[in-house]
């Protein structure tokens, strides 16, 4: 009796039923919430042996979680629990997004109750529009107010080309002509205060400025060949070193990820590399032949853009960072800026003007301004308006339809034209 009993207990098979998940708040499909609050979540939990944990997630159209809690300890064969997820400093896309619980119990099953919920961004604002330009041995930063243009800081060094990041009040300013790395808050920019601006690496030479809202930092490649993320205030909060050998020249950031054009010293070699932004590991890497000049990335493709000799290019970077290289629309000419518009159009700054031009697409705007020399871009999303400086020393203001809207004189030598967005 006692060995059949044995026998039938190691018969016994094991457990594969998930848990029972009920998702009782949000109790509708398609409950709204706007940037800055929080989903208040409240569901019942059991299982025909122990609950072990469970976790809450949000997720895009792609299947990528874009916020969660992290797995939570639950005990018990049944439970109620009340939680919430956070929205705040939450940059996402306003879209639906599937607000997923998953609970786990001690062998390993998982349920999952789930429902769609619709995301509000909060709408980006203007608050300031800035010009970098040169005087003497100086780099100045100019703001531009109801009265004018009015002088903002000045840099004791000559950044002959200097790269402006600008969210979440701070203006970032660097230059690779003379080492230089400038944070600055913008309020104090703007006259209120005095601070004078951080320069944490002031012996490295600049590349570019990129800022992830997701991560709420600004990420500077640098000529020594290393790529660091930075806080607002410049403090510094991760680096890793690119390939030995390149010097890392544009970037872009995506889904966690860095996309950056890497530069042999001798300028023969270029590779498109793409690195996980928290580790720093190279995923995919992949040669090139052209420079890169901006990257701008659609709802289907990313683009680098660029030139290859006199002549503009354009690739579409796929996955396995293959591209497919073509001809911009601008023949003959070398691009020198790029402002990335909306819904996949680009202003592309040439020696003749702006031209407008859907990527992928064999479209441009007629109105598309070629009666001066372009040099910088800078897209103001809340007006729909481009702003180009002229090699003339202008801000040329340019509709939608490519139209010139307006045109002011700035002060001599000015290079960059940043506009500063806000939440």
């Amino acid at each position: 009796m006692y060995l059949a009993l044995l026998l039938v207990l190691s018969c016994k098979k094991p457990d594969t039923t998930p848990p029972d998940v009920n998702l009782e708040i949000p109790s509708s499909s398609l409950t709204a919430y706007n940037y800055g609050e929080s989903i208040f979540i409240r569901f019942s939990a059991s299982d025909e042996t122990e609950l072990a944990k469970y976790v809450v997630q949000l997720v895009d159209i792609n299947r990528r979680i874009v916020a969660g809690s992290g797995f939570i300890d639950l005990e018990g064969k049944e439970k109620t629990v009340t939680t919430s997820l956070d929205l705040v400093d939450r940059h996402l896309p306003s879209d639906d997004y599937s607000l997923e619980i998953l609970v786990e119990d001690r062998n390993g099953n998982r349920g999952i109750a789930f429902t769609t919920v619709r995301y509000y961004e909060l709408p980006l604002a203007r608050e300031a529009l800035f010009v970098v330009r040169q005087s003497s041995n100086t780099t100045v930063i100019d703001s531009l107010s109801t009265t004018g243009w009015m002088m903002a800081a000045a840099l004791d060094v000559d950044a002959a080309v200097a790269f402006g990041g600008s969210y979440h009040q701070h203006l970032v300013v660097g230059g690779n002509s003379v080492p230089a790395c400038f944070f600055y808050q913008v309020p104090e920019l703007l006259g209120i205060g005095g601070f004078s601006g951080q320069n944490p690496l002031g012996g490295q030479f600049v590349s570019d400025i990129v800022f992830d809202f997701n991560r709420k930092s600004y990420f500077v490649s640098f000529f020594d060949g290393w790529i660091r993320e930075f806080s607002g205030s410049g403090g510094i909060k991760n680096a890793f070193q690119v390939t030995p050998g390149f010097e890392p020249q544009k970037l872009h950031v995506s889904n966690g990820e860095l996309i950056c054009e890497l530069v042999s010293p001798n300028g023969q070699s270029r590779v498109l590399s793409k690195y996980n932004i928290s580790s720093g590991t190279l995923l995919d890497a992949s040669a090139i032949s052209f420079d890169v000049i901006s990257f701008v990335e659609t709802s289907n493709n990313l683009y680098a853009i660029g030139n290859s000799g006199s002549e503009s290019k354009v690739a579409a970077v796929f996955e396995n960072m293959t591209s497919q290289i073509q001809d911009l629309l601008v023949e003959s000419t070398q691009i020198r800026d790029v402002a990335e518009l909306s819904n996949g159009w680009v202003a592309l700054a040439h020696s003749n003007g702006v031209v407008l031009q859907k990527l992928g697409e064999a479209v441009f705007f007629p109105g598309s301004t070629n009666s001066f020399s372009a040099i910088d871009l800078d897209f103001d999303t809340t007006t729909n308006t481009c702003f180009a400086l002229s090699a003339s020393n202008q801000l040329v203001s340019i509709s939608p339809t490519g139209n010139i809207v307006n045109t002011i004189e700035t002060g001599p030598d000015t290079q960059r034209v940043v506009v500063l967005l806000n939440k």
